[in-house]
C-alpha cells in the first residue's frame, strides 16, 4: 500500500462522444491504487466523473478533493461515509485537475492526521482525440517522479511521442481490465507494456488493430525472457486482423510483459491500436457468455422483441449493456426478473446519445421493470448491481410492441436493400457452379447466390468486397443419393434463399427444413388455413388470398426453396417477391397455381399474424411429485402468464416451466432444449418453448415433458371476441383470513358462457384488505375495497368489505 503523498496520474478515456473507456493508472512503486476514475460524456458535451473504489481500498470513509490544476479553489470536495462510489459532475476535456484522496478509519474525524490510514495525490486530465472511425481515443501518458520531499512527490506527464517504450525495461504500466490506446509511429517502433495481476487465473490479451495495417503480439513472462526475445505466446495475424492471446494461465504479484510491433514495417502516426488485458480467477465466478459488455461500445445486441437472456454479475465492478434498434415508434418493455437471492440489482435505459431515459430500482431482489414508447432509433440497457453478485444468473426480457404495418414495412425495405445492392468487381467473379461470371469492371445488381457459411447482407457484402480473399475459388462438397460426392463451386460471400429470408425477417440463420419444421412447431404461423402436415392443393391455393407484404412461401416438396412476397397485383393471381435465386438476389413473379404446383406453404413471423381468437386455459396446477436423481429436482409446476390483450397480439400466451429444487430453488425452463412442448391438435393452437398461437376454433390440450416427466393445461379457442362479463356486485366477509369463491363468466355473441376465472387478470386496489386470484376472495385485514377482473376487452369491478380485523 502506498503511504503518505505517493503520486498517481489518471487519464479517463471517452470513446465516441459519449461512451467512455476505465482510466489507464500510471506506475505506483507500492501496490495497486485503490480506486479508478471513469467519465462519461453526454451528447452536450457535459462530463461527469464516477470515482470508484476498488477491492484493495483500506476504508470506505475517505474524503475527496479536487481542484484545476495550479488553482486553490476546489472544484468538487466530499466526505464520504461507507460508500463504494460517487458521482464527480461538471468535469471538462482537456483540463488539468489536481486530486487528493485521504482514507479514514474513523467516521466522525475524517480529516484529522491521527485517523488517516493513507492520502493519494496526484494529477489526472481528460483527453479525447478523434480518429477516422469516431472513436475518441487518448494517447499513453507516462508519469515520471520530478522530485521528492517527506511531503509529496510532483509529477509531469508525456505523451507516448516524446517518451519510450521501446525496451523492455522501460515498459509501460498497464493494469488487469483497463484501456490502453497507443501508436506504432514508425517503421521501427516497438511498444513494450506490463502488467501484474492480483490472482492466479487464465488471462486474454487482445490488441484492436487499425484496418489495413498488420501489427503483431507477444507475451513474455519475465523481463529477462522479453529482453531475451523469449516468448511463451505470439498472435501474428493478417493485415486488418486483431491478436488475441486467450486463456494464458498467468500468477498473481508478477509482471508479464507485452510487446506491439508493425510486421513488415506498418505504422501509422494517426491510427491508434486499442490493447486490453482481462483476468479471469481460477475458483472464481465464471463470466456469462455476453462478456465482454462492460460497457456502451460492447453493448450486446438484442435481435428483436420477444428476446430473452440470462446473465450473471459476475464481480463487483460488472456492468452489463445491452442495445437494440426500432425503426419506428415503439412500446418497450424491458423485464429483469429471477434476481438471484440476497443480491439487488437494477436497470436503466439510454437513448443513443448515452442519455438516461428512465431506471428501474426495486429493493431487494424484487423485479424491475421500464415500460416506455420510444421512437426511432438505437437504445441502451444497462443491468448493474446495487449490492452483491454471484453466478446465479438474472432474466432480462425485452418485449417490442411495434404496428404491424410498420414492421412489415421494415422487412420490405431489408429485402430491397439487399435487392439494390449495386457493385463493380474489380476481377472476374465466378458465380454458382461456374454457371455464371460476374465480369470484372462490370456494375451488378444484388447480392450473389451462394450456399457457403459465409452468410452477408447488404452491409455484410459491402465490407465483404474490401475482404483479401473475396475472389478467391470456394466449393462445397456434396454428397450424391448413389453415395458419391461432389464438388459445387460458388462465391464465398453471398446468402441462399433461406439466408435471404432470416436476413430480411432479422431472426436467426434458417435452412428451408428449419423453417417448414417450424411451421409445424408454432415457431411461425401458418397463413390461411391448410394441413401443415400434409396441405391439399385446394387449402393452399384458397390460403395464398391471405398472404400480406412481409409474408413467406416455403416448399414442402424437393424443391427446397423459400422467398418473401413483396406484394399481389390488383385483381390478378400473380405476387411480385423478393427471391435468392441463382445467380443474385431480384425481384421476380409467382401465379397462385405455380405456387401449388410445387406446394408452397404460406407462413409468417408470430408478431405478424394477426387473429381474432381468445383463449382460456383451466386445469392449470402443480404437477405431480417427481424426483430425478441426476440433479435432485423435486417437481415441476407450470404458471400461465398472460400478454397485454390488444387487437394487435390478442393470440399470444406465453407458458413458464420452472424446476423446483430441494431448497426451493426456482430456475426457469421454459426454453431449456431438453423440454419438449406438444399441442395435441395444432389447428387450434400450437406451442414453441412456452409460446401458444391459437390458429383456430376448438379445444386441445398443451403439454411440456422434461426428463421424462411431463405436465398439461387444457386450452380452448374462440372464433369471437366476448360481449360481457358476469359475476357479483360486491361481496362481504366478517373478518381477516375469510374467503369466499365466486364465479366470473364471460358470454360469447353465440350466447355461450365461458368460466374465465383462472384466465382472468385479478388486480386488487387495497392488497391490505382484500386479495383477489383463480375466483378467490381473501380478506387480509377490515375495510373497504374493490378488485378489478379484466378478460380481453372486458373489465369489471367488485366492490369488496371487510367488517372485523381479528
Amino acid at each position: 500500500m502506498m503511504k503518505k503523498g505517493t503520486s498517481i496520474f489518471l487519464v479517463v478515456c471517452i470513446v465516441s462522444l459519449l461512451m467512455v473507456q476505465p482510466a489507464v493508472f500510471a506506475e505506483n512503486s507500492k501496490g495497486d491504487i485503490p480506486f479508478k476514475i471513469i467519465a462519461n460524456m453526454n451528447a452536450e458535451g457535459e462530463i461527469e466523473g464516477v470515482f470508484k473504489l476498488t477491492k484493495n481500498a483500506p476504508s470506505t470513509v475517505f474524503q475527496i478533493a479536487i481542484g484545476e490544476y495550479g488553482e486553490k479553489k476546489s472544484v468538487f470536495k466530499k466526505s464520504i461515509i461507507d460508500g463504494k462510489k460517487i458521482n464527480i459532475p461538471n468535469l471538462k476535456p482537456d483540463i488539468k485537475y489536481s486530486i487528493n484522496v485521504t482514507f479514514s478509519s474513523s467516521k466522525k474525524n475524517i480529516s484529522t492526521k491521527d485517523t488517516m490510514l493513507d492520502s493519494y495525490t496526484g494529477n489526472f486530465k481528460i483527453v479525447t482525440k478523434e480518429n477516422k472511425c469516431k472513436a475518441i481515443l487518448m494517447p499513453i501518458i507516462h508519469q515520471v517522479p520530478t522530485s521528492k520531499s517527506n511531503d509529496e512527490i510532483s509529477t509531469k506527464s508525456y505523451p507516448d511521442e516524446d517518451t519510450s517504450n521501446d525496451y523492455p525495461s522501460e515498459a509501460d504500466r498497464i493494469y488487469d481490465d483497463e484501456d490502453v490506446y497507443g501508436y506504432i509511429d514508425s517503421s521501427s517502433d516497438i511498444d513494450w507494456f506490463k502488467v501484474r495481476f492480483t490472482e492466479d487465473g487464465e488471462a486474454n490479451f487482445w490488441v484492436d488493430v487499425p484496418s489495413n495495417l498488420d501489427y503483431d503480439l507477444y507475451l513474455y513472462d519475465s523481463l529477462s525472457n522479453a529482453e531475451d526475445d523469449d516468448y511463451v505466446e505470439r498472435s501474428i495475424e493478417g493485415s486488418g486482423s486483431d491478436e488475441l492471446i486467450s486463456s494464458y494461465p498467468v500468477q498473481s504479484d508478477q509482471y508479464y510483459y507485452i510487446k506491439v510491433e508493425g510486421y513488415g514495417g506498418d505504422y501509422s502516426t494517426q491510427e491508434s491500436y486499442h490493447l486490453r488485458t482481462k483476468n479471469y480467477p481460477y475458483n472464481n465466478i465464471e463470466p456469462d457468455d455476453y462478456e465482454p459488455n462492460d460497457y456502451f461500445s460492447s453493448a450486446e445486441r438484442i435481435s428483436g422483441s420477444g428476446e430473452t437472456l440470462y446473465a450473471n454479475i459476475h464481480n463487483e465492478d460488472d456492468e452489463d449493456y445491452y442495445k437494440f434498434t426500432l425503426s419506428g415508434e415503439a412500446e418497450v418493455d424491458i423485464q429483469l426478473t429471477s434476481i438471484p437471492s440476497g443480491n439487488d440489482y437494477d436497470l436503466k435505459l439510454y437513448d443513443d446519445n448515452y442519455d438516461k431515459i428512465d431506471s428501474s430500482t426495486a429493493g431487494g431482489n424484487d423485479s424491475d421493470e421500464i415500460i416506455q414508447t420510444l421512437d426511432e432509433g438505437t437504445y441502451y440497457i444497462k443491468v448493474y448491481s446495487y449490492d452483491g453478485f454471484g453466478e446465479d444468473t438474472y432474466r432480462l426480457e425485452v418485449d417490442i410492441n411495434q404496428s404491424f404495418s410498420q414492421k412489415r414495412q421494415e422487412i420490405l425495405e431489408k429485402a430491397k436493400d439487399m435487392i439494390d445492392v449495386q457493385w463493380t468487381p474489380t476481377s472476374d467473379l465466378k458465380g454458382w457452379k461456374h454457371r455464371f461470371t460476374f465480369e470484372a469492371n462490370t456494375t451488378y445488381d444484388g447480392i450473389p447466390y451462394s450456399q457457403t457459411a459465409y452468410q452477408v447482407d447488404d452491409s455484410g457484402f459491402y465490407e465483404a468486397l474490401n475482404k483479401s480473399d473475396f475472389y478467391n475459388t470456394y466449393y462445397r462438397v456434396f454428397t450424391g443419393s448413389d453415395g458419391t460426392t461432389y464438388k459445387t463451386y460458388m462465391p464465398k460471400y453471398g446468402n441462399d434463399c433461406s439466408g435471404f429470408t432470416s436476413f430480411v425477417w432479422g431472426i436467426p440463420r434458417h435452412t428451408t427444413y428449419t423453417f417448414n419444421k417450424g411451421i409445424i412447431s408454432g415457431e411461425f404461423s401458418k397463413v390461411g388455413n391448410y394441413d401443415v402436415n400434409n396441405p391439399s392443393r385446394t387449402d393452399l391455393l384458397n390460403s395464398y388470398d391471405e398472404l400480406q407484404p412481409g409474408d413467406a412461401v416455403v416448399a414442402r416438396s424437393e424443391h427446397k426453396h423459400v422467398f418473401i412476397i413483396k406484394e399481389r397485383e390488383e385483381g390478378t393471381d400473380n405476387f411480385i417477391c423478393y427471391e435468392q435465386t441463382p445467380y443474385f438476389c431480384r425481384f421476380t413473379n409467382w401465379t397462385k397455381t405455380k405456387l401449388a404446383d410445387y406446394e408452397y406453404k404460406p407462413f409468417t413471423l408470430n408478431e405478424l399474424a394477426n387473429k381474432s381468437t381468445f383463449l382460456t386455459v383451466s386445469n392449470i396446477g402443480e404437477m405431480k411429485d417427481i424426483c430425478l436423481l441426476d440433479n435432485n429436482i423435486k417437481n415441476n409446476k407450470l404458471s400461465l402468464y398472460k400478454r397485454k390483450y390488444s387487437k394487435e397480439s390478442n393470440n399470444e400466451y406465453y407458458l413458464k416451466l420452472y424446476s423446483i429444487y430441494d431448497n426451493n430453488h426456482k430456475i426457469e425452463i421454459t426454453e431449456d432444449d431438453e423440454v419438449e412442448w406438444i399441442s395435441s391438435n395444432n389447428e387450434v393452437a400450437t406451442i414453441f418453448k412456452g409460446n401458444i398461437r391459437t390458429m383456430g376454433e376448438g379445444e386441445c390440450t398443451i403439454t411440456a415433458r422434461y426428463k421424462g416427466k411431463e405436465v398439461s393445461v387444457n386450452v380452448s379457442v374462440f372464433d369471437s371476441e366476448p360481449i360481457e362479463m358476469k359475476m357479483p356486485d360486491n361481496i362481504i366477509l366478517n373478518r381477516k383470513g375469510d374467503s369466499e369463491f365466486i364465479d366470473v363468466n364471460v358470454m360469447l355473441p353465440n350466447g355461450e358462457t365461458v368460466n374465465i376465472n383462472k384466465a382472468a387478470i385479478w388486480e386488487t386496489m387495497d392488497s391490505n384488505v382484500a386479495i383477489g386470484y383463480d375466483g378467490r376472495i381473501l380478506a387480509e385485514g377490515t375495510g373497504k375495497t374493490e378488485i378489478k377482473v379484466s378478460f380481453g376487452n372486458l373489465s369489471k369491478k367488485i366492490k369488496v368489505t371487510v367488517l372485523e380485523d381479528n
